[in-house]
């Protein structure tokens, strides 16, 4: 019974029709959404899943986080290991891709991230930084 929004540019779509997936009831497929509709989204979710394999940094999550998604789910990277530590669930793509019982949950609460970044502790680093 749940309803997957799938948001975002390239080809979702195409590659939903190629894999057969297209007329599936409970998956839209949003194309490029604007900003208010991204956070309206995000806010009332029950989990933001950010499949990614090359992500730098995440910053989709973390805004996920900041809107009210009460459950953040990245790839099983090291890089999204670093930045989201506890307070994201993980998937593992590259050695069991289709297997949703692989995901690694969460041990702390979204709320965490946003004490961990934040503008202000942003900004006070780049104080100290500069101060030297």
């Amino acid at each position: 019974d749940a309803v997957f929004a799938i948001a975002g540019g390239g080809s979702l779509a195409a590659e939903a029709e190629r894999l057969g997936l297209a007329d599936l009831p409970n998956v839209l497929y949003l194309g490029y959404v604007s900003d208010g509709a991204a956070k309206a989204l995000m806010a009332h979710c029950k989990a933001f899943l950010f499949p990614t394999l090359y992500e730098g940094f995440g910053i989709p999550p973390l805004e996920a986080a900041a809107c009210g998604a009460p459950q953040i789910i990245v790839s099983d990277t090291p890089c999204m290991r670093e930045v989201y530590g506890p307070c994201a669930a993980y998937i593992d793509l590259t050695t069991n891709p289709g297997d949703v019982d692989a995901v690694t949950p969460a041990t702390a609460p979204t709320a965490a991230l946003l004490e961990k970044y934040s503008w202000d502790k942003s900004a006070e680093r780049l104080l100290q930084i500069l101060a030297k």
